[in-house]
């Protein structure tokens, strides 16, 4: 805030913050599995990870981020520019840039 006037405002994992007369509200984290990445650099027509997570939950991610956490504790931070449908495969989120690694099969990582 700069006096009485709310400057800019940013819902980190909660559902609703208020601030100087303003709302900001959101659905909060989703967790779920990646099952698959897809990459330009091997030929996919994307870059994207394909998780369990149910479209209805995802429908504004857009300009969301997708937070992927390994076994290990390491995490990467992947901007989301799309949501693709439900398909036999899951929800594809379309990313801004390639996600750097692979997944494949039945190696999932946690998002």
């Amino acid at each position: 805030m700069r006096g009485d006037e709310v400057v800019e405002m940013r819902l980190v994992g909660g559902t609703r913050l208020t601030a100087g007369g303003r709302v900001l509200a959101g659905n909060g984290v989703q967790r779920g599995l990646v099952s698959a990445t897809k990459r330009r650099e091997a030929g996919d027509d994307v870059d994207a990870l394909v998780t369990n997570l149910a479209e209805s939950k995802m429908d504004e991610g857009a300009g969301l981020w997708a937070i992927v956490v390994e076994a290990d504790g390491f995490h990467h931070g992947h901007q989301i520019v799309a949501v693709d449908g439900d398909s036999e495969a899951g929800t594809t989120l379309v990313l801004a840039n390639d996600p750097g690694y692979v997944v494949a099969g039945g190696s999932g990582k946690m998002a």
